[in-house]
């Protein structure tokens, strides 16, 4: 049986986690949370100017080995649609376990913790695999998403190890510039940022109405600083729409095995065409 709670001004997740009989046990979708509830966004860890992560993914965290059932600890902002899915997928592109939970609706910056249970199985004795966090907006437009690269062990293997590392619970993409909300009139909109860390691979930048539709895109890629963990990227996009439009800038960094994201942000901008 599933439990739902609803707590307020609590400081971090209960100190146990539900035991694994009261979690889905089959891989299909459910709609509820084991435990929700709301607490103030934590302060980042390595770069105080950084913003707080929508997703702060707090168990499992990388590297860590693991068998089924996947303890899923996190500290999240649910969005506007109130979901949040919870996907398990191998390093070959193969779909291990999917669940998508309900949240209560929030507003703003309030956040909300998630306690759950993800049960998968794999064919051999280990697998190499990403844990990725997502919610979505009201439009069903991708909103946030985090992830941890893990290894699954089979069943009763001893070697289950969870990870000391520190999690990092910053946002590893900071759209600075065009700023969430601000009304754009010229064509050309310039975005600019920063990425924790370069990354080899490049960044994706789009730009989607609200009906999902994907206007205009560009990879832009980072290069290391020797000064600092982070690295800029910007880019100049030319936008073609003439009518005036809400319009999200989405910006996602893939994953190191093909089809898969480890970490995506994302803004909301009005364009608004100045008239020829």
């Amino acid at each position: 049986m599933l439990i739902s709670a609803a707590c307020t001004s609590q400081s971090g997740p209960s100190e146990t986690i539900p035991s694994p009989e009261q979690g889905a046990q089959s891989h299909e979708p459910t709609t509820t949370p084991i435990i929700a509830s709301t607490f103030e966004a934590a302060t980042p860890t390595y770069s105080s100017f950084f913003p707080a992560a929508p997703i702060e993914i707090q168990l499992p965290v990388e590297g860590s080995l693991l068998v089924s059932p996947l303890a899923v600890v996190a500290n999240i902002n649910p969005g506007s649609a109130s979901l949040i899915t919870l996907s398990l997928q191998a390093e070959d592109g193969r779909l291990l376990a999917r669940q998508v939970l309900s949240f209560p609706s929030s507003t703003g910056e309030e956040k909300m913790w998630l306690e759950n249970f993800l049960y998968f199985e794999i064919p051999t004795a280990s697998l190499a695999a990403r844990l990725s966090l997502t919610t979505q907006d009201e439009f069903g437009r991708t909103n946030a998403l985090s992830s941890v690269a893990i290894t699954l062990l089979a069943p009763n293997n001893d070697q289950s190890l969870t990870s000391l590392n520190s999690p990092i619970y910053a946002d590893r993409i900071w759209i600075q510039s065009p700023s969430d909300g601000q009304t754009i009139n010229s064509g050309i909109l310039e975005i600019s940022g920063l990425l924790y860390q370069a990354s080899e691979r490049p960044l994706l930048i789009q730009v989607l109405s609200r009906d999902g539709r994907v206007l205009v895109f560009d990879d832009v890629f980072t290069q290391a600083s020797a000064d600092t963990d982070y690295s800029p990227f910007s880019t100049e996009i030319n936008l073609t729409a003439s009518e005036a439009q809400w319009l999200q800038i989405s910006a996602s960094l893939p994953a190191a095995y093909s089809g898969s994201v480890s970490h995506l942000s994302t803004i909301e901008i009005y364009y608004s065409p100045s008239p020829d």
